[in-house]
């Protein structure tokens, strides 16, 4: 072996090497690029539920009052008329105002047909409200209703028609 075919061997062995370690960079950053936007989705969704507190709520015995527009806002005004509820939760007013999800579901309501309920979406910024009262409101998701001040993190997500006539 003469010093030119030590010099390829050492040459070859370099490049096997560097080889190496360009696939595990390679596949690093390929694992990177795939998995990357999931895991900023949950860091995303871990972030949002420590910040805020999401109840979904359905309930019964509405009579829907009316429906009007703000901007581009869409409201729905109807009475709670649940006495039980209404004794239990200690509500002074049963009229209730809530912001309606989408456009779709105001368009959907008739002022003429009954509804047998309605579903809430509640969301509540854990900074801005006392631990003990979001701790309450985990445990007994009506009771937002007792407070008006709570309205304005509430939207009507869905209504259901009534099958008695």
């Amino acid at each position: 072996m003469n010093m030119l075919d030590l010099l390829r061997k050492g040459v070859r062995g370099i490049m096997n090497k560097m080889r190496k370690r360009l696939m595990i960079v390679g596949s690093i950053l390929l694992i990177m690029l795939v998995f990357t936007p999931k895991m900023y989705a949950y860091l995303e969704e871990v972030s949002y539920n420590k910040n805020y507190l999401t109840i979904i709520t359905a309930f019964s015995e509405i009579t829907v009052l009316d429906t009007y527009t703000e901007g581009d806002d869409y409201y729905l005004k109807f009475s709670y008329d649940s006495q039980m509820s209404i004794d239990k939760y200690k509500i002074k007013d049963n009229i209730r105002t809530y912001k309606l999800a989408d456009k779709d579901l105001y368009d959907k309501i008739d002022l003429k047909l009954d509804y047998a309920g309605l579903v809430i979406e509640t969301i509540l910024p854990r900074k801005s409200i006392p631990e003990d009262e979001l701790r309450k409101f985990e445990l007994d998701p009506l009771l937002i209703l007792s407070n008006q001040a709570y309205s304005k993190y509430i939207k009507v997500i869905n209504l259901g028609e009534s099958n008695m006539k």
